[in-house]
């Protein structure tokens, strides 16, 4: 029940009243581990991520930003996420299952999305709750964590009626991408999908014969795309050419020109790090309004600290990620799971505004990051 409650916070629909609802959560499970397991949970990454959220609040605050929604939500999560695993019987499935229900709440407001914006001509769509434009490549964002789980979806999850909605989910996807003519959620899946197959290898290895059944597969579903797509069956070629994304493929002179522009706000906006330690947005990041990299942008706003500490966050996860990967107590599938998941939200970081602009993706990430950091996993 508890999977279905996150799953609808990632929906957005609840955002306004988020941290009431973390909190309705957060305390019930801390009464209980504190009265059945007679313990308080506490790792580096928590008291890094509190250093990071305290920090960046009273930075911004000093500014006029208002960011506590922000810094409460993601300790909330992270903290939620490790006493929901602390409680589990079977952490790796509920890890799964509960990362599935996040994702599929982020689908479903991109659908919502999708459907009120079916015929229209603009990339930046009007998002549902809001009644606003929001970019296109902030939109896709809402479906990366399901892209990431693509590889996972297709070839390891094992219930036949799961796989198949995740399937329908990851074609809706693809086609709302299509509306919304960014490549950065395809770039992100196909990294992802390379990333998980490879760790499908590297841990498979010695099953000969999973791996080559894997590669016919995959080589088989290729084949049958190329040629539904080389062949135009239904029209299908031609409508695809005729989407936004692909117009904006076959122009590279524009996506050129704003890749290059987003290279260099990166570069000012790491420079302006040191002349302007303390941030408050003084420093020159081009025509841009945002330098699309979480990090940057934290440093952007309220300097080098926050800053630092968010990195050290992400490293932190990374470096518990690969302690994971290298450890005999974790299934192979696990391992998957989580490298689809973490390549695919951790480059669409790299490339995105996410805390100022998707600020529920990285709050909903730290709920992830709790529960594969939790004491018992």
């Amino acid at each position: 029940m508890l999977n279905v409650l996150l799953g609808i916070i990632s929906t957005k629909v609840v955002y306004d009243n988020i941290n009431i609802i973390l909190v309705f959560i957060f305390c019930p499970l801390i009464m209980y581990i504190a009265w059945k397991k007679n313990k308080i949970l506490v790792n580096k990454n928590l008291i890094v991520l509190i250093g990071f959220s305290i920090t960046y609040y009273v930075i911004s605050m000093s500014y006029g930003i208002d960011v506590s929604k922000i810094s409460i939500a993601c300790v909330l999560s992270y903290y939620i996420g490790m006493m929901i695993v602390e409680i589990s019987k079977t952490p790796e499935k509920t890890i799964i299952k509960y990362t599935y229900s996040i994702a599929i709440g982020f689908f479903i407001h991109a659908m919502a999305n999708y459907i009120i914006n079916i015929g229209t001509q603009e990339r930046n769509t009007i998002d549902i709750w809001t009644k606003v434009a929001r970019s296109a490549t902030l939109q896709a964002t809402m479906l990366t964590m399901l892209m990431g789980s693509s590889f996972f979806s297709f070839f390891i999850l094992k219930n036949k009626l799961h796989r198949l909605i995740i399937t329908i989910c990851i074609i809706l996807s693809l086609l709302y991408n299509l509306v919304l003519g960014t490549r950065t959620l395809i770039i992100v899946s196909v990294v992802s999908f390379i990333l998980s197959e490879v760790t499908f290898i590297v841990f498979y290895i010695k099953k000969g014969d999973i791996v080559l059944k894997n590669a016919k597969i995959l080589v088989k579903a290729i084949i049958i795309i190329l040629v539904i797509y080389s062949s135009n069956f239904m029209g299908i070629r031609e409508k695809i050419e005729d989407t936004k994304l692909l117009r904006r493929i076959n122009k590279p002179y524009s996506t050129q020109e704003a890749d290059s522009n987003r290279v260099e706000t990166m570069i000012l906006a790491f420079n302006n790090i040191f002349d302007y330690p303390m941030g408050g947005n003084k420093g020159k990041v081009g025509d841009l309004k945002y330098i699309h990299n979480m990090w940057l942008d934290v440093a952007n706003q309220a300097g080098i600290i926050p800053f630092t500490l968010l990195i050290l966050f992400t490293i932190i996860s990374l470096f518990n990620l690969i302690k994971i990967l290298k450890s005999q107590e974790f299934s192979a599938e696990f391992k998957i799971f989580l490298v689809g998941i973490y390549s695919a939200v951790l480059l669409n970081m790299a490339v995105e505004p996410i805390i100022q602009g998707e600020p529920l993706f990285f709050i909903m990430f730290c709920n992830i990051v709790g529960m594969v950091e939790s004491r018992k996993v």
